[in-house]
């Protein structure tokens, strides 16, 4: 019997997509389009999540494996071109650590702006939130930016976690035992592209990474 003249729910697999074949050979491009659109949407919609799924679950995994040894936030800087991912390699090759799955992040979202505008807003939220969780390991910012931290006893003592011979080298420029100056940094100033006035460093103790936070500061100091 011609399939043609069947009633679709009388025709095999086979007929079925013989019959979508010819229709398909009889249209232009935009109604092809349109007709595979329309019939075969759930299964387009299957396809695309099946491989978004692959690709979140590679994603996961890539991420799970990954570790922060330095997380910096550097406020009101900026980075031009790759100049952060430059600066973050040679940080690494300084450490002479080659294990991929290990990141070093210099975060210059945040502004030390007190305002009332989103982007200050954004910034206090922001910092409160990653600040609380643990994730920061050091500030640079504006000195009176950086009281909050002093103020609740949330910061290193200088004097106690640099090598002794640094600490007596940075006498000038250590404050209050808990504040490194950068004024006049070249690392601040040519990489960073800050130029705010009395910019200090701080090491935050809820930060997991000391150590790295120190070697941080002598490569930063090393550039000048």
């Amino acid at each position: 019997m011609d399939i043609h003249k069947k009633h679709e729910t009388d025709l095999t697999k086979e007929e079925k997509r013989q019959l979508e074949k010819e229709k398909l050979a009889g249209m232009d491009w935009k109604h092809k389009l349109e007709y595979i659109w329309d019939y075969y949407k759930p299964q387009i919609f299957g396809v695309i999540a099946f491989f978004l799924l692959i690709w979140g679950g590679i994603s996961w995994y890539h991420h799970a494996q990954q570790e922060t040894i330095l997380y910096a936030v550097a406020l009101d800087s900026y980075f031009l071109g790759d100049v952060q991912d430059e600066v973050e390699e040679d940080f690494k090759e300084y450490l002479g650590d080659e294990d991929e799955n290990h990141v070093i992040t210099i975060d210059t979202s945040v502004t030390s702006a007190g305002d009332n505008s989103q982007v200050a807003y954004n910034s206090t939220v922001k910092m409160s939130t990653i600040v609380a969780a643990g994730a920061v390991d050091i500030v640079i910012g504006p000195a009176d930016y950086l009281d909050q931290y002093v103020e609740q006893d949330a910061v290193y003592d200088l004097t106690e976690i640099l090598p002794a011979d640094l600490t007596e080298q940075l006498q000038d420029r250590i404050v209050d035992g808990k504040r490194l100056s950068l004024d006049g940094n070249a690392f601040l100033q040519e990489k960073l592209n800050n130029e705010t006035e009395d910019v200090q460093l701080v090491v935050l103790t809820l930060g997991q990474n000391k150590e790295t936070a120190v070697r941080f500061i002598e490569y930063i100091l090393e550039q000048e």
